[in-house]
């Protein structure tokens, strides 16, 4: 029933048969092409990090730098050349909402036994030096090249959301030896 040879092949389906076949393509292979673009947009963020990085570094150096130890003016201001408060977040009072606390970080980077001193530490918006928008007196006692956390009351006449952030502020410290 079934004849075992194949029918003849006309000339005009095999022309057909090879038109049908996708042209060659010239240029790059699509992996190259996705390659190198994956590289492209790696170089455009690394690019943008290290623009905006090279700036918040520099900024936040002048920040930091700023808010240290103020330098020493005479021989009676030489413990405020090596007290530091640091870490200074201002925070509103859970038990009088209209009053604000400072938590901060007092260090004594200095030999010195600062028992029964009292710090002054001033605070300013960034480029004021004339009016402290707060100021903090707290008694201390650090021993040497020691820290202590504390929450005191802050002297100002601002609410907590109105104080500038920590980045954007600087500070005085003032050491008082005695109670005062």
């Amino acid at each position: 029933m079934f004849s075992e040879t194949a029918p003849p092949v006309r000339s005009s389906e095999v022309k057909s048969f090879l038109s049908d076949q996708p042209p060659v393509r010239s240029g790059m292979p699509t992996w190259l092409m996705a390659f190198l673009f994956a590289i492209g947009i790696v170089a455009v963020i690394a690019g943008l990090y290290w623009l905006l990085g090279t700036k918040s570094e520099s900024a936040a150096a002048t920040a930091g730098s700023s808010a240290a130890a103020a330098p020493a003016k005479g021989p009676a201001d030489a413990l405020s050349a090596v007290v530091e408060v640091s870490g200074v977040r201002f925070i509103e009072d859970p038990k009088h909402k209209d009053k604000v606390l400072a938590k901060l970080l007092v260090v004594n980077h200095s030999s010195a036994d600062l028992s029964g001193d009292t710090v002054t530490a001033s605070f300013f918006a960034a480029g004021q030096k004339s009016t402290p928008v707060g100021v903090i007196k707290v008694a201390i006692n650090l021993p040497p090249y020691e820290s202590h956390e504390v929450t005191v009351p802050l002297q100002t006449s601002l609410k907590a959301y109105e104080l500038p952030d920590w980045q954007v502020m600087t500070s005085t410290v003032e050491v008082t030896q005695g109670k005062s």
